[in-house]
């Protein structure tokens, strides 16, 4: 009687996780405390309002997890029925979430990379993959320390492994590529279409810099295609925005300001020769640490540190900071801001089409957005794993 009667408030408990999240998304606290008494599902569902409590509604989820599988395949099928959706192509990304414990339960909460600039609280990534109309199909859990590239084969492997149909096109961004990965999907067979890292823009430097062949889209949005230079069957995408030319050059300069300011600093606290900058190995730390705090700006300086005889005291030596600014990368920087380069395996003729795929990684940002907004998803106090 009593696991009938526990199974029941879970059914009930889970029933209502789904009605709010339809019809205002919000965290578990949230529909526990603010939203279910407010609502008529006391007399729809006979749950009273008292019964209704974070603890409960997480414990219904702890009930629907081993279900996850189950639930996926479900939601597959009816967006096959109601929407004619193929899941030819598949967008993924990575974001984290923080908490505000010590996580001592859940042995994947572990410090990483915090998109929330939390690098003082453990963390989790969560993987979410979605269709181009924003549909969800499936997520993973990360543990807090794992680097984005890391999870792209495991991901693909899963969903290969549970739904087959392997022959899917995989749009992500330059976070999750390596050459690695891009063989894997080869060897699947599947295609793909991503970002590249920022410094590959350079081996496309003529291209860029040729006002030929560009097709202006949206936005003021320019794109061309560029073949790859190692005669592969790949296509590259070479992409120009203005907006976001004005907002990479602001950025650029902000973290070369703050890097000469901070340069400045260090220069003059050897000169004074304080107690915390007599040593040269403490003077090469601090560089590393400012390298790595402004490391848009940290290619356009050189920086030596040497001790040198004190010209007030020939017997005495002391720690002597000389910086330089390489001005002659100026020119490719400017060239470069607002570039973006997109690579792919599919058969492309039409630079727009393969833009506006791509373009549609918006989706899962936008549905990372709504979780951390929207749904307002801390505190969590569901501390296991």
């Amino acid at each position: 009687i009593l696991a009938t009667c526990t199974w029941r408030w879970h059914c009930g408990a889970a029933c209502v996780l789904t009605v709010a999240r339809f019809c205002e998304p919000s965290s578990e606290l949230k529909i526990a405390e603010h939203w279910y008494g407010k609502t008529a599902l006391e007399d729809l569902l006979g749950v009273p309002a008292g019964k209704i409590n974070d603890d409960r509604l997480y414990r219904a989820l702890d009930e629907v997890l081993p279900k996850r599988e189950a639930l996926f395949s479900h939601l597959q099928e009816r967006y096959a029925q109601w929407f004619g959706t193929s899941f030819d192509f598949l967008l993924y990304d990575i974001t984290s979430t923080y908490f505000e414990g010590n996580m001592a339960g859940n042995p994947q909460a572990k410090r990483g990379h915090s998109r929330d600039k939390r690098r003082d609280c453990v963390q989790l990534c969560i993987g979410l993959i979605v269709t181009p109309e924003g549909l969800p199909v499936a997520y993973e859990v990360f543990d807090g320390n794992r680097a984005d590239v890391t999870t792209v084969e495991e991901v693909i492997e899963a969903l290969r492994l549970k739904y087959g149909h392997e022959r899917r096109i995989w749009v992500m961004d330059r976070g999750m590529v390596s050459e690695e990965n891009l063989d894997q999907l080869r060897e699947w067979n599947a295609r793909y279409l991503v970002g590249t890292p920022k410094t590959m823009l350079k081996t496309f430097e003529r291209e860029l810099l040729d006002e030929n062949d560009w097709s202006r889209i949206e936005n003021g949005v320019e794109v061309k295609l560029c073949r790859a230079p190692d005669g592969t069957q790949e296509t590259y995408v070479l992409c120009r925005a203005p907006g976001r030319h004005k907002k990479e050059r602001a950025m650029r300069q902000r973290q070369i300001d703050g890097m000469e300011r901070e340069l400045n600093k260090l220069k003059t606290a050897t000169e004074r020769e304080t107690r915390a900058l007599r040593n040269e190995a403490t003077a090469q730390r601090r560089v590393g640490r400012l390298m790595q705090r402004y490391s848009r700006a940290a290619r356009f300086f050189t920086v030596t540190i040497k001790k040198q005889l004190d010209p007030s005291d020939p017997k005495k030596k002391r720690l002597h900071v000389q910086w330089n600014r390489r001005d002659e990368l100026d020119e490719w920087a400017e060239n470069a801001d607002g570039a973006y380069l997109l690579r792919t395996n599919m058969p492309a003729d039409d630079p727009q089409q393969l833009w506006d795929t791509y373009i549609g990684l918006t989706q899962v940002e936008f549905s990372f957005r709504v979780c951390k907004t929207d749904l307002a998803i801390r505190p969590i106090f569901h501390h296991i794993e």
